[in-house]
């Protein structure tokens, strides 16, 4: 019966949260990209690693994800490994619900790889 929202960077909010103690049943991650080109890919795996493990540290006991990536230099399979080994390494069990990808507005191309840099999870994640 309570939400609560938050803009600014996720990092330091994520920190601040954990050092209150807060927990939340509900969570949405939506980032802007962590790269925008191909040479940081690595670098943007990391931060979504560490986003995830971060996140994980305010998660109630059986917690609802729903996180997101716009970087098209990150694959879907990328996204879900990655987003997977950050619970992980923190604890959690994780149950993938959904894998999605855009909506109609915004079409996948065979003949343009890079229109398929929408990808969102939802998951069911528990300590």
């Amino acid at each position: 019966d309570k939400v609560t929202i938050m803009a600014g960077d996720v990092f330091n909010g994520l920190k601040q949260l954990a050092k209150a103690g807060k927990q939340f049943h509900t969570i949405i991650l939506d980032p802007p990209p962590f790269t925008k080109q191909k040479k940081q890919q690595q670098e943007a795996l990391t931060g979504y690693f560490e986003l995830h493990r971060q996140a994980a540290a305010v998660m109630a006991k059986e917690t609802q994800l729903l996180t997101c990536n716009c970087s098209h230099h990150i694959s879907r399979q990328q996204f879900k490994t990655i987003v997977v080994a950050g619970l992980k390494h923190a604890g959690k069990k994780v149950d993938i619900k959904s894998v999605f990808g855009p909506d109609g507005d915004h079409p996948e191309k065979s003949q343009l790889p890079e229109s398929t840099y929408l990808t969102g999870l939802f998951m069911k994640v528990k300590s």
